[in-house]
């Protein structure tokens, strides 16, 4: 979550199978993912993306992913509007999230990591421990 690029990840867990060898050749053909995101109603892009993703047309794939997919699996923005984000959750009855900061250095991410324990206490999802 690089809030102030006003970009961001949220992250989430790979595959979990009987075989450790399925879990792991799943995820590195993407086959989780793209099950995944054409389980969310995105059944086109995901088959789109992936098919030129694994043809080496990275950029391309990338820019067929839509705004609203990027919202809907990552929270992504200001930190206000990462704020309200977790608001949202925090009224759906979320009470403990989880964060991968999408950050090259060992600093930036621990600056990313504060940012998402500000935004998470300023929006209710978390107390404060008091």
């Amino acid at each position: 979550m690089l809030l102030g690029a006003n970009v961001g990840y949220f992250g989430m867990l790979g595959p979990v199978a009987e075989e450790l060898r399925f879990a792991q050749e799943s995820e590195r053909l993407g086959y989780f993912y793209n099950r995944l995101i054409a389980s969310y109603g995105y059944e086109k892009v995901a088959k789109q993306v992936q098919d030129l993703y694994l043809d080496g047309h990275k950029a391309e794939a990338t820019a067929l992913i839509p705004d609203d997919l990027v919202d809907l699996v990552c929270l992504a923005g200001t930190l206000e509007r990462v704020v309200d984000r977790l608001s949202a959750y925090a009224d759906a009855g979320v009470d403990t999230v989880m964060g991968i900061p999408a950050a090259f250095s060992h600093e930036d991410r621990l600056t990313q990591l504060r940012l998402l324990a500000d935004a998470a206490e300023k929006s209710g999802v978390v107390g404060t421990g008091q």
